[in-house]
């Protein structure tokens, strides 16, 4: 047996290594720096247990029990400046905690490789906050979560939705004190790419990395930044269009080749909550005003997530929300980000010489935030002010301008 499933579907989320009882799998990177599944054929038993548990070759037909949309953040405003979006993670992450229970997550290790561990003290849990945008090493967790649920132990589980899929896969069965929590995910960039970058921010400061943020919510929740901060207390700081990782990161340069036809962007969710940020969110009363420090997407797809929320909504402000609305301003509940245009171009020339300086001056040049998007983002924290029916009105309008200035780029581009 030489392939577990094709490597243009291979998610990376490590299921097929946590099953195999005969410890004849590693996963090694390929020359993009993403990790596959390789098999020690002198080591395997030919069980096919790594074939039967892999997500990708069974069908995802999760049926979700409910799907309640709401748009909610920490009444905590510490906590929720500290987290990516509304602090919702947090909040489920000491309930859990209170309860003697253990929270698994994305974090960094001491090189700044991002790895899924867990935690049993709040005092930790800082480590886990924040999106990192980055794939993270799964290594032992799904066997560490099987332990932990065998001895009683309620565990909170989060990850991408094929890590959660991964999860399940390997678990095979149900339980009770197992609460899992998927993130809407854009795609998971090359962890190569983000060591060349580190390195490279490292080698132009000429100074020693202690923390990484990649959602700082500088200028604003919306238009976020990469922050870096260095031994002697200084900081280095790009905004989401100035930072040429973020640039290439949304511009889907450098992503796993799966993401641009992952089979889970859609509503289908296999966790008990789905998380993101509540992008293009519009206040329809002034005290639901977006006031920039972030705000939550939550969905509720099970019972299981239905009772933990009802748990932990007391520390929350909450506004419920359509599936339309969550849908509008999260791409991934509908369809999967397609690949750059200069995806391959960019593969070759990088890979010729790693110099990640050389690559950011032709491929993740600054940006500019468009004058439509920051009229679009004062509408939205404004909008409270019109009445349905003028509400309608505007968001015909913003819909048909956004297609003119579409169809003018597309004509402008084809000359």
């Amino acid at each position: 047996m030489d392939k577990i499933c094709d490597d243009n579907s291979c998610t990376g989320c490590m299921a097929c290594y946590s099953a195999c009882l005969a410890d004849a799998i590693n996963f090694i990177p390929d020359k993009k720096g993403f990790l596959y599944p390789v098999i020690n054929k002198e080591k395997c038993i030919d069980c096919k247990k790594c074939i039967n548990v892999c997500p990708i070759n069974k069908e995802n037909d999760n049926a979700p029990d409910l799907q309640k949309i709401y748009a909610c953040w920490q009444i905590d405003s510490e906590i929720r400046k500290q987290s990516t979006s509304g602090g919702v993670f947090s909040i489920i992450s000491d309930y859990v905690l209170d309860n003697k229970g253990i929270v698994f997550g994305a974090r960094f290790d001491n090189d700044f490789k991002v790895i899924h561990s867990y935690t049993d003290n709040k005092a930790e849990l800082f480590n886990y906050r924040g999106s990192k945008y980055v794939q993270s090493y799964i290594g032992d967790s799904f066997k560490q979560v099987e332990q932990f649920l065998k001895i009683g132990k309620t565990v909170f589980f989060t990850g991408t939705p094929c890590q959660i899929s991964g999860l399940k896969s390997f678990l095979s069965r149900e339980y009770d004190n197992l609460i899992t929590a998927d993130i809407v995910c854009h795609g998971v960039p090359s962890p190569m790419v983000f060591a060349d970058y580190v390195e490279y921010i490292k080698n132009t400061i000429n100074k020693d990395i202690v923390n990484i943020y990649f959602r700082y919510k500088k200028p604003s929740w919306t238009v976020f930044s990469m922050r870096i901060d260095f031994k002697d207390h200084q900081s280095y700081i790009k905004d989401t269009n100035t930072d040429p990782y973020i640039v290439g990161f949304l511009n889907d340069l450098f992503t796993r080749p799966c993401c641009s036809v992952c089979k889970y962007t859609n509503l289908n969710r296999c966790s008990d909550i789905t998380m993101a940020d509540f992008w293009g969110y519009i206040s329809e009363e002034k005290k639901f005003r977006n006031t920039e420090e972030g705000i939550s997407l939550v969905i509720i797809n099970s019972n299981k997530g239905k009772a933990i929320f009802e748990h932990i909504k007391h520390n929350l402000i909450i506004a419920e929300k359509s599936i339309e609305e969550a849908k509008a301003g999260n791409q991934c509940l509908s369809k999967p980000f397609p690949k750059s245009l200069y995806e391959k171009q960019f593969w070759k020339e990088y890979l010729n010489d790693h110099n990640f300086e050389s690559v950011t001056k032709k491929y993740f040049p600054p940006k500019k935030l468009m004058f439509s998007r920051k009229i679009s983002l004062y509408f939205n924290d404004h909008a409270y002010i019109f009445t349905k029916s003028q509400m309608k009105f505007v968001l015909k309008v913003k819909t048909k301008i956004k297609r003119i200035l579409k169809t003018y780029k597309i004509i402008k581009t084809n000359g």
